[in-house]
C-alpha cells in the first residue's frame, strides 16, 4: 500500500468528534426585531381618474385593452381601405356595430379607437373613390 493510501486510510478508521449542540445565547433585553420602516420620499401629489357616474359599473382595465388589441386588429386589416373617407366611414360604421352586445368597458375601448379614426377622417379629403 502506497503511503498516500495508508496516510487516507488512517485518517478514515478517526474518530469523529461531534460537536455539542448548544441554545444560542439570549438576549439581554429580549427585545423584538423588527425591519427598519422604509424610506419616504417626496412625491407630487397623486392623480386619480375621474370617477364613473353613479350606478355606473367600475371600468375593467382587461376588458378595455382587449377592445382596443380588437380594433386594432380590425383597422389594420382594412389596408388600403384607410387612405379614402368613404372606408374610414365604412371602417368606423363596422366597428361601431361590432360593439353591439360586448360589455361596457370592451365597447369603451373600440370607441377610443373610434375616435382616433374619426379625428383622421376629419383630415382626410372627401373625394369620391376612384374606379
Amino acid at each position: 500500500m502506497t503511503p498516500l493510501a495508508q496516510q487516507a486510510l488512517a485518517r478514515a478508521r478517526m474518530p469523529v468528534r461531534q460537536p455539542v449542540a448548544t441554545r444560542p445565547a439570549k438576549s439581554a433585553t429580549k427585545a423584538r426585531i423588527y425591519a427598519p420602516s422604509p424610506t419616504i420620499y417626496a412625491s407630487p401629489a397623486p392623480v386619480h381618474a375621474p370617477s364613473p357616474p353613479p350606478g355606473a359599473a367600475p371600468t375593467d382595465q382587461f376588458q378595455l385593452s382587449q377592445g382596443r388589441r380588437y380594433a386594432i386588429e380590425i383597422v389594420e386589416s382594412c389596408g388600403a381601405q384607410l387612405n379614402n373617407a368613404w372606408g374610414l366611414k365604412d371602417l368606423v360604421a363596422r366597428l361601431e356595430k361590432s360593439v353591439a352586445n360586448k360589455p361596457p368597458s370592451f365597447a369603451q375601448g373600440v370607441s377610443m379607437v373610434v375616435e382616433m379614426l374619426r379625428a383622421h377622417l376629419a383630415e382626410v379629403p372627401a373625394d369620391a373613390p376612384v374606379l
